[in-house]
């Protein structure tokens, strides 16, 4: 557009060049001259207002003139929007990579503090003086070892961290037979039980069945004992479950089993009975329940640094004939107490023992229900500065053998004065059931030691 309006110019200007030097060698020209000069040189004038219309305002008569339809190219060519260098311009000022890839940075920074950050509250919570556990506590180890509270390292509980060892021994003793039996389990051993302990928040259970008339009613409980207790727990809220439903399914469990084991004497044909004491921990609370029947017990021992004047509990009740409520509730029931025995037993609850569980008519009397099932339940909160260990065994332990003399042997055996070396678990259990033979034991000896070992 602009060549041709330079191109009109330059015509316009040879014309009115030419008319000038013809009007100035020829004067009779001049009037005709004269008046082509207004028309011709009034053509040039609308050119140049022209550009200047279009260049400096675009009035709607100017743009009528030159076309403004060729406008919106001028302003769309590239010399005049120069878009290029605003476009350069983005790049400026978008220069977010940069600050993009330093956020990972910053993220993967910020994780080691989070996880020291974590590391000291998991501290603070446990005590200072806690530990982790190494890799060799991880797996199973022999004699029972594990770590409460911290299953293969993977739980933390603001309680003190326990560890326990466990150890069986057996003694037939001066009976003809072998009629005890015994359950451990602990959730650090591979066995069927491991995965339910850990799964139910139980550290482990030990269990001591002391039968009499045979052996079949104590092997009946330590077979099923422990599955109605299991089956119970994970119905009433699993690790979760409260002191008071953890009793009753122990009370409920033991009333259970002793339902399937007279059902089975009376398919079978044979009357065994058996006393037992059910011990178990809880995991996350470090409480110890203790369930019983029969003259089967438990005690708690405590350090050698605690208060003498208590170095023991005994966790259990004895279930005895001669116990004025026990007689007291036999004589009510239309029964006797002979000599201290109900129909020559020295226990007044068992499982089993089915003559003495089915109400019966004699003489036109009525006998209800003499022997019990039902345990008592025994609950202890475990004390880092004062629980040493606990003894789980049957009534030829401390026949002979009086609490207080059994404690304190086992206390004083926990170092082997020979070798300077600390006793096993194990090792302990066989030396208490070989001083109960030594001391004058005349019945089946079974035991079970459970040694605390708390983190410092």
């Amino acid at each position: 557009m602009w060549d041709f309006i330079f191109a009109y110019l330059l015509v316009a200007f040879s014309l009115w060049f030419f008319f000038l030097r013809k009007a100035s060698a020829s004067s009779n020209v001049k009037s005709s001259t004269a008046t082509s000069k207004p028309a011709v040189a009034q053509a040039p004038k609308k050119v140049v207002e022209t550009p200047k219309v279009v260049v400096e305002t675009p009035k709607p008569t100017a743009v009528e003139e030159v076309e403004v339809v060729e406008a919106p190219k001028v302003v769309e060519a590239p010399k005049v929007v120069e878009t290029p260098e605003v476009v350069e311009t983005l790049p400026e000022t978008v220069e977010t990579p940069e600050p993009v890839a330093e956020t990972p940075k910053a993220e993967e920074a910020k994780t080691p503090d989070f996880e020291v950050e974590e590391a000291k509250q998991q501290e603070e919570e446990e005590g200072s003086n806690s530990s982790p556990m190494t890799s060799d506590e991880e797996g199973s180890v022999s004699h029972g070892w594990v770590k409460v509270s911290a299953s293969k390292g993977t739980r933390r509980f603001a309680a003190s961290e326990l560890k326990v060892e466990w150890g069986v021994a057996e003694l037939q003793g001066k009976r003809p037979n072998m009629e005890d039996a015994h359950i451990a389990f602990s959730n650090n051993v591979d066995g069927p039980q491991q995965e339910k302990l850990k799964e139910l928040g139980l550290v482990g259970l030990w269990a001591v069945y002391d039968g009499h008339k045979g052996p079949r009613a104590a092997q009946f409980a330590a077979d099923n004992l422990h599955n109605s207790i299991f089956a119970h727990i994970e119905s009433n809220g699993g690790r979760s479950i409260s002191e008071t439903d953890l009793r009753e399914v122990l009370f409920k469990s033991f009333v259970e089993t002793d339902a399937k084991l007279v059902e089975d004497e009376l398919k079978e044909g044979y009357s065994d009975g058996s006393t037992a004491v059910v011990a178990l921990i809880q995991e996350d609370t470090n409480k110890l329940f203790v369930a019983n029947v029969g003259d089967a017990e438990a005690l708690l021992v405590k350090n050698a640094t605690a208060d003498s004047s208590n170095p023991f509990v005994v966790a259990t009740v004895k279930h005895k004939p001669t116990v004025p409520t026990e007689k007291k509730r036999i004589q009510e029931a239309g029964g006797f107490v002979v000599m201290g025995r109900l129909s020559g037993l020295s226990v007044s609850r068992s499982f089993g023992d089915k003559e003495l569980k089915i109400p019966t008519e004699e003489d036109g009397n009525c006998i209800e229900k003499l022997m019990l099932e039902e345990p008592d339940i025994t609950v202890l909160d475990l004390k880092k500065d004062e629980d040493a260990f606990l003894i789980v065994g049957c009534d030829g332990v401390w026949e002979s053998f009086p609490h207080n003399d059994s404690a304190q042997f086992v206390r004083s055996q926990l170092v082997d004065e020979a070798t300077g070396n600390k006793r096993s678990a194990q090792e302990l259990t066989a030396l208490l059931v070989k001083e109960a033979l030594r001391r004058g034991s005349t019945d089946n000896i079974s035991a079970i030691v459970v040694l605390f070992n708390w983190d410092n």
